[in-house]
């Protein structure tokens, strides 16, 4: 994947192999080292499950889709410091 995170990030993939079919899920640190790595999972909900018992949250972490017909990016979005309209 070419436009990876700059600082640490999740990688969710898609081994579309016919003999394998499977998703795995790994950490990667801000040097690119991979920390952690999840084992084969039947399907993407399982492989998302077993990443957030270990620490994966969506909506803080930079993640990544890889292995599916377009890979994708999910950024963190900014925490808003301020109500819309009252500052």
């Amino acid at each position: 994947m070419s436009d990876v995170p700059s600082g640490p990030y999740w990688e969710f993939s898609f081994d579309a192999r016919a003999t394998q079919l499977n998703w795995t899920w790994r950490r990667v640190g801000a040097s690119g080292g991979i920390e952690m790595e999840g084992g084969r999972f039947a399907d993407f909900g399982r492989a998302i499950t077993d990443a957030v018992a270990r620490g994966f949250a969506p909506q803080r972490d930079a993640w990544i889709l890889s292995g599916t017909k377009s890979d994708a990016r999910f950024m963190p979005v900014e925490p808003q410091t301020s109500q819309p309209g009252t500052g």
